[in-house]
């Protein structure tokens, strides 16, 4: 995986002065229903959010995360905001999943206590510019604004093409591997 830094971020229609981007290309491909692409992270000081732009290979509908027979799938930004990607469980995880009936897209952050307790601690926002694209807007209170963030986003779907009972897993960046964003003074 190789970041690349961007100036002016396409899509998130925000001058460039106001946010500094990083994009991940994922190189492998999943055997579930969800392949991620890339992943495009930013904090726009704007509007004061934590920006998370998910390319897809495929097209996506709120229905793709949905199984018959099986539990739903999702799309995860997993944040590390006091402990160590590597050693420890996130701090915080942001999740795309569907509405019951497949019609919408929501998105919610939750807390990972130290000792494995999750909380739901508040809505998130999500997006879908394009069919391949989902874009996933975090409040930095939601997670107690650090200064800095270190973050994966991860995929798990479940599809017949999928042999596990887990689900498909897809990851950006890579395993054991994480990207950072830093927080800066909101702007406006």
């Amino acid at each position: 995986m190789r970041a690349k830094a961007l100036g002016a971020v396409l899509l998130l229609a925000v001058p460039a002065v106001a946010l500094a981007a990083t994009r991940l290309d994922d190189r492998d491909d999943s055997a579930g229903a969800v392949d991620l692409s890339s992943v495009q992270a930013s904090h726009n000081r704007v509007s004061d959010e934590l920006v998370y732009a998910i390319d897809l290979h495929e097209e996506i509908t709120p229905r793709t995360l949905l199984r018959r027979d099986g539990p739903p799938g999702s799309i995860c930004v997993n944040l590390w905001t006091t402990r160590r990607p590597g050693e420890a469980a996130p701090n915080y995880d942001a999740c795309i999943t569907s509405e019951p009936r497949g019609r919408r897209f929501r998105a919610s952050v939750a807390s990972h206590g130290a000792t494995g307790g999750v909380r739901r601690v508040g809505r998130a926002k999500v997006e879908q510019p394009a069919p391949t694209r989902l874009v996933l807007r975090i409040d930095p209170d939601r997670i107690k604004r650090p200064k800095a963030v270190r973050w994966t986003v991860q995929a798990v779907a479940f599809s017949s093409g999928c042999p596990s009972v887990t689900g498909c897993e897809d990851y950006v960046p890579d395993r054991p591997k994480s990207a950072q964003t830093e927080l800066r003074a909101p702007r406006g």
